[in-house]
């Protein structure tokens, strides 16, 4: 088998993502690929083979050499499961099926170009039930296998919509009945002209809610921050400038999170 036999190798790997894939997202599984040269697996992995042929899904044994390929030289330990390609949402349809009796908690990333950011904002909303992820088509990372190991298999789990312009995006959701927040940097310059950037903390987040999450380095896009209706700040201590937009997502989910439980 050649690398360019396979196609759309959409890959996950290491023996624990694995089998943490087979126990949650069978239907999404096409193939999975074992390392071995003479057809056989090894001690460790023959216990995974049995639980894998009994999901009755197709095992092919590969080289070491194109395990690495498709890994791109990642500590795969032998073992790769090929997955379907990721369905995004269109907008439009997500939109409609929106639950309007709850609250719902909305992020729009922009410019999110690193794969493990991406994956750990990923497990961070669906752990905490955030209703959809919106990001651009353009300088932004789509879900790949790497973005899918990092989020633990869970992107299948939530909505992802890349077919609308973040722009756009946003003023539908406020027309829909949504506030909409930006996380900022007070040390950016350009965000020194806002005459105020209040804390996180500090908001009341009593309905329908998206975050705007920027790139850790550029920020947040100047349109996107004039559209959105509040600017907002983590608050950090000991002159700890920036945060990693996985840690900034992730500190906004929870505290609106944390509050909706309050109202309950």
């Amino acid at each position: 088998m050649k690398l360019k036999s396979i196609k759309n190798p959409l890959i996950l790997y290491g023996k624990n993502t694995v089998q943490e894939l087979i126990g949650k997202n069978l239907k999404n599984i096409e193939e999975f690929y074992l390392v071995s040269d003479d057809g056989k697996p090894d001690e460790e992995t023959k216990e995974l083979k049995k639980i894998i042929q009994a999901r009755k899904i197709k095992i092919s044994f590969i080289s070491k050499k194109l395990a690495d390929e498709l890994t791109n030289f990642k500590n795969h330990q032998g073992v790769l499961v090929r997955i379907k390609k990721f369905q995004y949402t269109p907008f439009n349809q997500w939109v409609k099926k929106l639950n309007k009796n709850k609250a719902n908690l909305v992020l729009i990333l922009d410019q999110i170009d690193d794969v493990n950011n991406f994956g750990a904002i990923i497990r961070s909303a669906v752990a905490f039930g955030v209703s959809g992820i919106i990001v651009s088509e353009h300088n932004q990372t789509s879900v790949t296998g790497a973005v899918l190991k990092t989020s633990g298999g869970h992107a299948h789990k939530i909505d992802i919509i890349n077919d609308v312009n973040l722009n756009q995006a946003l003023e539908k959701l406020k027309n829909e009945d949504f506030w909409s927040y930006v996380l900022v940097s007070e040390t950016e310059k350009e965000n020194q002209k806002y005459k105020k950037i209040e804390k996180l903390s500090e908001q009341k987040f009593n309905g329908n809610t998206v975050f705007v999450i920027g790139n850790e380095w550029i920020g947040v896009s100047q349109k996107l921050k004039e559209k959105a209706d509040f600017k907002v700040k983590i608050g950090t201590k000991n002159n700890v400038e920036n945060l990693s937009s996985a840690i900034s997502a992730s500190l906004a989910i929870y505290e609106w999170d944390k509050q909706q439980k309050k109202n309950d």
